[in-house]
């Protein structure tokens, strides 16, 4: 309930993003199974993709907010939504507003394991498994050392291996991990597409709130 709340409190806080607002929905309901929300404007992002109701301009600003509310959200306060899929945003054309919805699945970060975070990011990216096998024992689980885990993809590629190989785990894994590693995959829908000059749009964006 906690997260619930403090991530709507912080994405009111960050109003707009280049021009599109963002927004969540009221909470009617939280429970530790269950979240009543007041039904957000517009509709998800996948069912207008997927029927070709956007502008390739608001398929971009749409993108681009999510991406920069979410880093903003994870790398400055330490909230993790863990299941951002295209059908959990929704798409307001009137309004120029994006809103979050289903905050159920989620992670709440301490400083530390927002560091661990960074780490795991950058590990991706370089293809670094021992920056990863780092980056997961400070969020508290030890990766197998089986050399069939290889870390050489893309970023996305290389968050998946590790959800795969949290699945298979043969011991407890913590849930922060693994919402954190589905939090980066769930990602891949807002990357897709953007020009490197479109990314480095997001980068601008997180120097004004980082």
């Amino acid at each position: 309930q906690k997260f619930t709340e403090d991530f709507s409190v912080f994405v009111e806080s960050i109003g707009n993003i280049d021009g599109v607002q963002v927004d969540v929905p009221k909470i009617i309901f939280v429970s530790d199974n269950l979240i009543i929300e007041t039904v957000a404007p517009g509709k998800s992002l996948r069912s207008q993709l997927e029927n070709g109701e956007l502008s390739p301009a608001e398929v971009r600003a749409a993108k681009i907010a999510v991406l920069s509310t979410s880093i903003i959200g994870l790398l400055k306060y330490g909230y993790v939504h863990a299941d951002l899929t295209l059908s959990n945003v929704f798409y307001d054309r009137p309004r120029n507003l994006v809103s979050f919805l289903d905050r159920g699945m989620h992670a709440y970060l301490s400083e530390s394991e927002q560091e661990a975070c960074m780490d795991l990011m950058v590990g991706f990216q370089l293809k670094n498994k021992r920056l990863i096998r780092r980056a997961c024992e400070s969020l508290g689980w030890e990766l197998p050392k089986d050399r069939s885990i290889q870390f050489s993809g893309s970023f996305f590629e290389n968050a998946e291996k590790l959800i795969q190989a949290i699945t298979f785990s043969e011991t407890s894994v913590p849930d922060n991990l693994g919402s954190v590693a589905y939090a980066f995959f769930r990602l891949q829908s807002y990357i897709v597409g953007l020009t490197s000059h479109e990314t480095e749009q997001i980068s601008h964006v997180l120097n004004k709130y980082i």
